[in-house]
């Protein structure tokens, strides 16, 4: 029986919405095993009655909860980004729990679907981070002048706002004229991906997480 058989999504499924998730498995050529797309799997559950999009806030709800669990001990460093995999079970009640965080989650292609949807993510994410090109010509001329100069600019900057701006004018060169996204600024694509912090949501979780901290304090 196709609806009591065991299935479960693939990673990426705990990074779409489902708004996003619209190709069915039924349009590749393989299913890939137990493997279903997101779109597959809430089709399965709204057979069975279950409100996906109560059931998505709930899943992002505890991704988000175990997040800001562990924020104070994952190391944040400049210049990268990292991809988790979340494994999420539903109980018979539509609870969902993590059952563990891959930091290094599987992204080889055994089947048609891992193709079709991994593929699509690595493919996202890197839209997503939008890495900023770099002139090697200029950083290395600017790399050269504070090797010889000992200083990063052609002249001593006056104020702290003329430095601003000669540093502004050193990294256009270098970083041909863009800039990197500011902090909580929304990516301008993000594909797949559903933003799920900052936002309302999270700026509860994280309050719910400090009100606990000065209760034990």
């Amino acid at each position: 029986d196709e609806e009591e058989s065991p299935f479960h999504t693939t990673t990426r499924a705990s990074r779409l919405s489902a708004a996003a998730a619209t190709t069915t498995t039924t349009q590749i050529e393989h299913r890939g095993g137990t493997k279903l797309s997101l779109a597959d799997t809430w089709a399965r559950l709204q057979r069975r009655g279950i409100d996906t999009e109560e059931l998505w806030q709930r899943i992002t709800d505890v991704l988000i909860k175990t997040l800001v669990c562990v924020e104070d001990s994952i190391k944040s460093p400049p210049n990268c980004f990292e991809l988790f995999g979340f494994d999420v079970l539903l109980d018979s009640d539509g609870q969902p729990w993590v059952l563990e965080v891959n930091g290094s989650p599987d992204l080889a292609c055994a089947n048609s679907i891992d193709k079709h949807i991994k593929r699509r993510m690595v493919s996202d994410a890197i839209r997503l981070v939008d890495p900023l090109p770099v002139d090697r010509d200029a950083l290395a001329a600017l790399l050269q002048r504070r090797f010889q100069t000992g200083s990063w600019f052609h002249r001593a900057p006056r104020s702290q706002a003329q430095r601003k701006q000669f540093v502004n004018i050193e990294m256009a060169k270098v970083l041909a004229g863009r800039f990197p996204r500011l902090h909580g600024e929304m990516p301008k694509h993000t594909g797949g991906f559903q933003r799920i912090a900052p936002s309302t949501q999270h700026s509860a979780v994280v309050a719910m997480k400090r009100r606990a901290f000065q209760a034990s304090s």
